[in-house]
């Protein structure tokens, strides 16, 4: 799998997230996205999930367009949005078991998949038995993750995945996420968790004011410097100057 953003403009109204854009992604990739908030992460993760469409310049996934190929290339997508995808009103396994079923997988190996990812994922099964609704945030955020898992994407999405999810579960997510690599599949990572980052990377691109500024194996980014990834990072950003006048009236 091959993925490519071309010379892609974005803009919402009149914010102009990205001008001529350029990335390129390889097979065998666990691609984490880095960067400072509203600096346009979910909005590559959207673009590649075609839930909106650059102004500009073409994505183009194997060599194909989403234009052409729609149907064909959703098929081989799995996504976790950050915006909230599920259907709480149904309990976890009918909500999978339709996803699955959008997917259109058989309903042996769908029943079979979202067994497993329940019992990698859950220790309590019982609390699936109840509406989505009734969920705390880190067990609807595991659901979401299942969902874009279920059909064994070869381009897996993932938008801050970590986030409202316990240690414990973290920690499961990075196994899982370092053993589904393989040479014909794409893992793309939005993410503010540099820890869990730095464990499971093979590559870094970092956004900032709509440009790239790096883009490379996560080796060279830490080569680069020999503080944390925290402190690498802010590097390639621009953050604001410290204002000690405003930290001395807070506290």
């Amino acid at each position: 799998m091959h993925i490519t953003l071309r010379d892609i403009s974005k803009k919402f109204k009149s914010n102009i997230v990205f001008k001529n854009l350029n990335i390129d992604i390889q097979s065998d990739s666990i691609y984490c996205l880095l960067g400072s908030n509203g600096a346009g992460k979910s909005t590559i993760i959207n673009l590649l999930a075609n839930l909106t469409e650059p102004e500009e310049g073409a994505i183009l996934i194997d060599g194909k367009t989403f234009a052409k190929h729609e149907l064909s290339l959703k098929k081989t997508i799995g996504l976790q949005s950050q915006y909230n995808q599920l259907i709480e009103e149904l309990n976890a396994y009918d909500y999978l078991h339709f996803v699955g079923l959008l997917y259109g997988m058989r309903e042996t190996e769908l029943h079979s998949q979202i067994q497993n990812l329940f019992d990698y994922f859950f220790d309590d099964k019982e609390k699936l038995k109840k509406s989505i609704k009734t969920f705390s945030s880190g067990m609807k955020k595991k659901i979401s993750i299942c969902a874009a898992l279920v059909n064994k994407p070869q381009l897996l999405l993932l938008d801050e995945p970590f986030a409202n999810l316990d240690p414990s579960a973290c920690a499961r997510l990075c196994s899982l996420i370092k053993k589904y690599r393989t040479n014909n599949r794409i893992i793309l990572i939005s993410s503010h968790d540099l820890l869990y980052v730095d464990q499971i990377a093979t590559n870094i691109g970092i956004l900032e004011q709509g440009e790239l500024v790096f883009n490379d194996t996560l080796d060279i980014f830490k080569n680069n410097s020999k503080n944390d990834l925290g402190t690498s990072l802010l590097k390639y950003l621009s953050p604001k100057a410290e204002n000690n006048i405003a930290l001395d009236k807070i506290i």
